[in-house]
């Protein structure tokens, strides 16, 4: 391998590429959307109606997407020269839909030990709300489409799996999963507790998730349901964010301890407890697939490599002395051939 290609190999070079044309492709799709906006009038992100902030969302969220997911593809092909295996379309759909059950258990356990315990309590419906069905359903559905598979790109696919080359699946799962878990530290209603809990519950769960398959729809589907059952459906804070279209209106008390308070369930210690759990199910799962990398992914690399070398050169070694042992050994007497 040429030197170029080991620099352009080595995983804080790839994060930085990463980071550097992520950067470049949201700068021209905002100058695109700024010359549209401009010249035909075309406005991406309407606001007014009862949730204004949901179409800007939406536009941002789409426009921070494809700048990553360019990003990860240029320096894929051209640095790391390896093929997106996270996003292997034969397993899309299975995974997908495995994920969307598992967020879907997820929080909707933890609303029936909040029902049973009397502190969450449905209040009301907004099925005959125009406002919320079908259409600002459906932008929050696709707002957390948006969101689940850019966060699950950016933490799992680029920095667990940059971090994990350099520093091995524990190390891997420490700093993504604080990471996730402080990126949603200037939420309202978010502590250092809360941000904590995040950490753990969601990002090492979604990290030990993303290293049972390689692939990232599982995590992507379980992010999604985890954020759309928790917001649409049972409408429950969402690490925080509660002003979003929702088909169930409730309400919450109890202790903030093991409610979440007004950062929402994800800061109670019922989802840090089943997070907990499910963590340790898709490690153990993980670990018996081999997939647990407690060395550096490029020091195992690396041995593998060096043992095939010394392999091969014993060979050659071995190969090498055969004709020298043939020449010195006498060629047995063939006997003659008897003539008729």
């Amino acid at each position: 391998m040429k030197l170029h290609q080991r620099i352009l190999g080595f995983p804080p070079v790839r994060l930085i590429l990463i980071l550097f044309w992520a950067a470049v492709f949201g700068w021209l799709l905002g100058l695109i959307l700024g010359f549209l906006h401009s010249t035909l009038g075309i406005r991406f992100a309407p606001g007014g109606g009862p949730f204004p902030e949901l179409g800007a969302g939406i536009v941002q969220e789409c426009v921070m997407l494809l700048a990553l997911l360019g990003a990860v593809w240029l320096v894929a092909r051209f640095a790391a020269r390896r093929e997106l295996d996270e996003f292997n379309p034969d397993t899309a759909t299975s995974e997908t839909f495995l994920g969307i059950g598992i967020g879907f258990g997820f929080i909707t356990t933890i609303i029936l030990f909040e029902m049973a315990a009397g502190w969450y309590r449905v209040v009301g419906t907004n099925f005959g709300d125009s406002n919320v069905m079908p259409y600002g359903l459906l932008a929050t559905f696709l707002l957390f489409v948006l969101v689940a598979f850019f966060e699950e790109l950016l933490f799992r696919g680029v920095l667990f799996r940059l971090i994990e080359e350099m520093f091995g699946s524990p190390v891997a799962l420490l700093i993504s999963g604080l990471l996730f878990g402080f990126v949603h530290y200037h939420n309202p209603g978010a502590t250092v507790w809360s941000s904590v809990l995040i950490a753990i519950e969601a990002g090492v769960m979604l990290g030990a998730m993303y290293m049972v398959t390689g692939r990232l729809w599982m995590v992507i589907g379980t992010h999604l349901a985890w954020n759309f059952c928790l917001g649409s459906l049972y409408g429950s804070p969402v690490s925080g964010l509660s002003h979003l279209p929702k088909l169930l209106v409730s309400e919450t008390s109890g202790p903030d301890l093991w409610t979440g308070g007004s950062f929402g369930p994800e800061a109670g210690l019922p989802a840090f407890i089943l997070g907990t759990l499910l963590s340790i199910i898709l490690l153990s799962v993980a670990w018996r697939r081999g997939r647990v990398h407690i060395l550096p992914v490029w020091w195992t690399h690396w041995r593998e490599r060096r043992r095939q070398k010394l392999f091969l050169a014993a060979q050659a070694e071995v190969l090498a002395e055969i004709p020298e042992e043939l020449d010195e050994s006498e060629e047995p007497e063939r006997p003659e051939s008897s003539q008729l």
